[in-house]
C-alpha cells in the first residue's frame, strides 16, 4: 500500500477558540439585551444562546477532528465528516490555481488556510483549512504540483515585478471617503455642534480607511517567473497566489477613464479554476490592479503566455 509523502490535519484548537469567542460575544448581546427588563431574563437568555451555539460548536470540533489531508506524488486525498462523510482526490495536474490566505488571527497561531482550485462545475477543489506552518505546506505543495522545480520556491529572482500606483490607487479611494464623510456629518448632526462631531467622527473614519487602503497597496506586489506569476497581497490579512501560465485561459487589459490620466491599467488572468457552488463560488486568476504602464506590461504578458496580440 502507497504510503503518503505527508498527512496533515487542521489546528482544531485555533478554530475552537475563535468560535467560542463569538459564541459569547453573540451571548452577551443577547443577554444585555434581554436584561434590560429583568436581569434573570438576560442570564437565562445568555446561556441558551450560549449553549444552542455551542452545539453547533460540537459538531464544528468533532469535524475537524476527522479531517485529514494525505498528500501523495500524484494526488491530494482529503477526508471530512463526523456524522456526514466525505472524501475527495485531487490530481495534481487538475489545479489550476493555489491560493494561501492568512488572517490577523492566523498569523498569532502560525496557521493559515490553502485553496487549490479545479475546473470542477459542482463545487471542485479543496480547501485546506487552519493548518500549521502554512508557508512550509505551501512550498511542499507548489513543487508537488509540479509548478516550480526549484529547491527553494521562494529564493528564486522574478524576471519582472508590478505594483499598483499608490496615488492612482488612492485619488478615487479618497473622494469617496470624503462624500462618505460629509454624508456621516449630515445625517448625525441635527445642529452646528452635533454637525461638526459628526464631521469629525467621519474624518477620523476616513484617515483610518485611507490609512489601511494605503498600506494594502503598498504591500501589493505581482511578481513574473518563466513559468508562473505570484501575486502577494495584505497589511493585515495576508493572501498569497500563484498561478501556472499554462492554466490561464484569458488575459485582459482594461483601463477606466481615470486610471488612462494615470496612465495605469488592469490586468486579468483568468483561469478555469473554482472552488464551491454558486453565490459562494470562488474563481480562479488574478487581477493585477493599478499597474503602470499597463500596455508594455501586458504585451510582454502575452510573451510569457506565448499568445499573439
Amino acid at each position: 500500500m502507497e504510503e503518503p509523502i505527508t498527512i496533515i490535519k487542521p489546528n482544531v484548537f485555533v478554530v475552537v477558540f475563535s468560535l467560542v469567542i463569538l459564541d459569547l460575544i453573540v451571548s452577551v448581546i443577547f443577554g444585555i439585551s434581554a436584561g434590560v427588563a429583568s436581569i434573570m431574563i438576560g442570564l437565562i437568555v445568555f446561556l441558551s444562546v450560549f449553549l444552542f451555539l455551542f452545539i453547533f460548536i460540537f459538531f464544528r470540533i468533532m469535524s475537524l477532528r476527522n479531517t485529514q489531508y494525505l498528500f501523495y506524488k500524484d494526488r491530494l486525498e482529503y477526508f471530512e465528516g463526523f456524522l456526514n462523510q466525505e472524501k475527495r482526490i485531487l490530481q495534481y495536474p487538475k489545479v489550476t490555481d493555489c491560493m494561501f490566505g492568512r488572517s490577523i488571527y492566523d498569523r498569532i497561531f502560525n496557521t493559515g488556510t490553502i485553496l487549490l482550485l479545479t475546473a470542477g462545475q459542482q463545487g471542485g477543489g479543496v480547501r485546506l483549512t487552519a493548518v500549521d506552518n502554512p508557508n512550509q505546506l505551501y512550498v511542499l505543495l507548489l513543487k508537488l504540483l509540479k509548478i516550480s522545480s526549484d529547491k527553494d520556491v521562494l529564493i528564486r529572482e522574478p524576471l519582472l515585478e508590478a505594483k499598483p500606483n499608490l496615488l492612482a490607487g488612492l485619488f478615487l479611494y479618497t473622494f469617496v471617503l470624503l462624500f462618505i464623510t460629509i454624508i456621516i456629518g449630515i445625517f448625525v448632526g441635527q445642529g452646528m455642534e452635533s454637525f461638526v462631531v459628526g464631521i469629525i467622527a467621519g474624518i477620523v473614519i476616513f484617515l483610518l480607511l485611507l490609512f489601511f487602503r494605503m498600506m494594502t497597496l503598498k504591500s501589493t506586489k505581482y511578481l513574473f517567473y518563466k513559468d508562473r506569476m505570484e501575486y502577494y497581497e495584505g497589511f493585515l490579512d495576508q493572501e498569497r497566489r500563484t498561478l501556472p501560465y499554462t492554466k490561464v485561459t484569458d488575459c485582459i487589459l482594461h483601463k477606466r477613464v481615470y486610471e488612462r490620466i494615470f496612465n495605469v491599467g488592469t490586468i486579468s488572468l483568468l483561469t478555469a479554476g473554482q472552488q464551491g457552488i454558486g453565490r459562494l463560488s470562488l474563481f480562479g486568476g488574478v487581477k493585477l490592479a493599478l499597474v503602470k504602464n499597463p500596455d508594455q506590461l501586458y504585451g510582454k504578458l502575452m510573451k510569457m503566455l506565448n499568445l499573439k496580440r
